[in-house]
């Protein structure tokens, strides 16, 4: 029986994506068997979010890239790409840091308010 459920691969990042492309390597290669997610979300701050988009999701040098280059077979499509990248809203753009006891109340709301839309997506499914 083939598994029909959405695998979605949440994450935290800061300053260090790196750990991003670190824990496919351990899902995908060193599991048995293989986790592999259908989608990555990852939740970080505006500078964050720059990192990734340089050095994890650039088309040609992106280490997201290589590394599906190397240890994914061509049929294998893992969806991430800046639109699954969320950086904490704040009134005037984005968080860039989270320092104060109102940017980790702000974060946590977020992490809580992605985590329900995952929810309230997978209840809309299962009407369909």
């Amino acid at each position: 029986m083939e598994d029909n459920k959405r695998r979605v691969l949440l994450t935290l990042c800061g300053l260090s994506p790196q750990i991003i492309t670190e824990t496919l390597y351990a899902l995908v290669v060193q599991r048995q068997p293989a986790w592999i997610p259908d989608e990555i979300h990852v939740i970080t701050t505006g500078a964050g979010k720059r990192l990734l988009e340089t050095r994890l999701l650039d088309p040609e040098n992106g280490f997201f890239h290589t590394f599906c280059r190397d240890f994914l077979s061509e049929r294998i499509c893992i969806q991430f790409s800046s639109a699954t990248v969320h950086a904490v809203p704040t009134l005037t753009g984005e968080l860039e840091d989270v320092r104060t006891i109102e940017d980790n109340r702000r974060l946590a709301d977020f992490i809580m308010k992605i985590i329900r839309s995952f929810f309230i997506h997978q209840v809309n499914l299962k009407k369909l």
